[in-house]
């Protein structure tokens, strides 16, 4: 069982926390990630600058993943003639 909570899991959070913001205009009270089977609540920080940042690291991940891709694909070898 866990006793901690998994920093993805967090993440995941504060993202939807900030799509909640941007959407109804109004930052949640509070978020938390539930355990059903073993009862366990483990509460998940939100503030703003917290979520903004998460958002942010989260693009730059993407665009990474994007510029990878984008070069991969253009490094295609040709056949020599």
């Amino acid at each position: 069982m866990r006793r901690d909570l998994p920093e993805r899991y967090e993440r995941q959070l504060q993202l939807y926390a900030l799509m909640w913001a941007e959407t109804r205009g109004e930052w949640p009270a509070e978020a938390a990630v539930l355990y059903p089977f073993t009862g366990s609540e483990y509460a998940v920080r939100i503030d703003e600058e917290t979520c903004r940042t998460v958002a942010a690291d989260s693009v730059a991940v993407v665009k990474r993943l994007e510029d990878r891709v984008t070069a991969d694909a253009s490094a295609v070898p040709s056949v020599a003639g």
